[in-house]
């Protein structure tokens, strides 16, 4: 590939993750093993066990990481107030 092809490839495949952003459809992801390293200070200063236990699962479910599904109402909703 020249670096002509390679500049439009990227400029291009830019451009559709913006637009995917711009419609709400972008999911960046994040791996469950990192986040429980990174979290692990954290989680080792809480001395309640069950907390520390439940800590990773409660930040995944926040950044999306737990599975939860978009609910079809609220897909519906944003797709209105973009119209």
């Amino acid at each position: 590939m020249s670096e002509l092809e390679l500049s439009l490839f990227r400029q291009r495949s830019q451009e559709a993750l913006k637009q995917k952003a711009r419609r709400g459809a972008l999911f960046l992801g994040v791996a469950a093993g990192d986040l429980e390293q990174w979290l692990e200070p954290f989680v080792s200063a809480l001395r309640h066990k069950t907390r520390a236990r439940m800590c990773p699962a409660y930040i995944a479910g926040l950044i999306g990481l737990g599975g939860s599904q978009e609910h079809p109402t609220d897909g519906g909703a944003r797709r209105r107030r973009q119209l």
